[in-house]
């Protein structure tokens, strides 16, 4: 059946979102990739272009919890999350499924206008990992062993100064 299988492809792609949120950068506060939102938090920074390029734009007051100390930012967000950003909104054509444009990213089955709340969230970053890595790990438990990776395999303070800016951690604290 074609949506089976489309839907099939849709979990699919929100795993690998999930998986590479959590991996391939500095995992950011829990509720910022909780709350990622498409013309909000996720901004395309080439429409029209291709290969698709998104920004992590946090510069909206309160856009994130930490922002009194961090201030508001806007970074690009990996060249190797894009793609499968740039496929999972047109597979599962979530743009199209929102009646203001600004779809979440990570939403509740049908309602792209919330986002999951923090304990779907926990319990479905914890399901992904267990499905593809064979461990339940939580989002909060990921954001700390990624410094505590880099503080123990690094003698070089400005990597782990540029990890902690990124994971937006208080500056007494990086």
């Amino acid at each position: 059946t074609g949506g089976s299988t489309a839907s099939k492809r849709s979990a699919l792609l929100r795993d690998v979102l999930i998986l590479h949120f959590h991996t391939v950068q500095p995992p950011d506060r829990v509720g910022v990739v909780r709350k990622l939102r498409l013309g909000g938090t996720i901004q395309r920074a080439n429409p029209g272009c291709l290969p698709a390029k998104y920004d992590l734009d946090l510069t909206a007051p309160n856009a994130h919890k930490t922002a009194a100390w961090t201030g508001p930012s806007k970074t690009s967000i990996s060249k190797l999350i894009n793609p499968w950003i740039h496929k999972y909104i047109f597979l599962t054509e979530l743009i199209a499924s929102s009646s203001n444009g600004k779809p979440y990213l990570f939403h509740p089955y049908n309602d792209v206008s919330r986002p999951l709340s923090p304990s779907q969230w926990t319990a479905t970053v914890k399901a992904c990992f267990a499905r593809h890595a064979g461990i339940s790990v939580s989002p909060k438990t990921l954001r700390a062993s990624f410094i505590t990776f880099l503080k123990g395999r690094t003698d070089a303070p400005e990597v782990l100064m540029s990890a902690a800016h990124a994971m937006r951690h208080q500056k007494k604290t990086q």
